[in-house]
């Protein structure tokens, strides 16, 4: 699946026909609407000390607005110390499902940022269709003692911004955190050839330079790599 806009550069002089990024939102877990046995943490964290059904087990809501109807993935800032501490309940605008929408993350001493992801639907990260306007993100605990600080929304198709001087060309945009792609170059529309890959940072963000552009037009694309 490729994003949707193409982008080019006329050297002569350069111009630039760009589309702004998107722009991913964060919501901090000591924001959220929290029941028991959810509770938050010193460190703002968001956990339960016990692990529970999903009937008896703490909810938290979170509200965020998108600007636009699309495709989105979500992130959270997530701890999980072992595999009896690993996983919570997670959707978006209605109740999580067991054991479809069961969230299972990666386990280790250190705090990293994972895209939600469901159980019933492999290891690939959840999109989400999402009208323009308010949107609500419905978690549940599942395992005693996973903890979550942050959720992050980001658009799931890439968009980029371009900058140019001297020859040399500075992509940046918004992707899926942690999302690898393939930046593709052509000149006539028929040949594309693979400039190299970016991978998004922890918030989303893509950034890639390239030196030495002659003249004439250059069109980008970038092709997400687990479509």
């Amino acid at each position: 699946m490729y994003d949707s806009q193409n982008y080019f550069i006329d050297s002569a002089p350069i111009t630039l026909l760009v589309v702004p990024p998107g722009k991913s939102q964060n919501l901090a877990a000591s924001a959220g609407v929290v029941s028991l046995p959810f509770t938050i943490n010193v460190d703002g964290s968001l956990s339960q000390p016990v692990s529970r059904p999903l009937a008896s087990s703490g909810r938290a809501t979170f509200t965020f607005t998108v600007p636009k109807a699309g495709n989105y993935v979500i992130s959270g800032n997530v701890l999980a110390a072992d595999s009896t501490a690993n996983s919570f309940y997670v959707n978006v605008d209605a109740e999580p499902t067991d054991p479809l929408m069961i969230w299972d993350l990666p386990t280790g001493p250190n705090w990293t940022n994972q895209p939600v992801t469901w159980q019933g639907q492999g290891t690939a990260p959840k999109v989400f269709t999402l009208s323009a306007g308010t949107h609500q993100i419905v978690l549940r605990g599942h395992d005693a003692n996973t903890y979550i600080k942050n959720f992050s929304v980001s658009p799931a198709s890439s968009e980029l911004a371009l900058s140019a001087y001297n020859g040399t060309v500075m992509l940046t945009g918004t992707g899926v955190a942690y999302r690898t792609y393939e930046l593709q170059t052509t000149t006539d529309f028929k040949s594309w050839s693979v400039a190299g890959t970016i991978v998004a940072d922890s918030t989303g963000a893509l950034s890639y330079l390239e030196n030495g552009l002659v003249p004439g037009k250059k069109f980008f694309r970038l092709r997400d790599t687990l479509q």
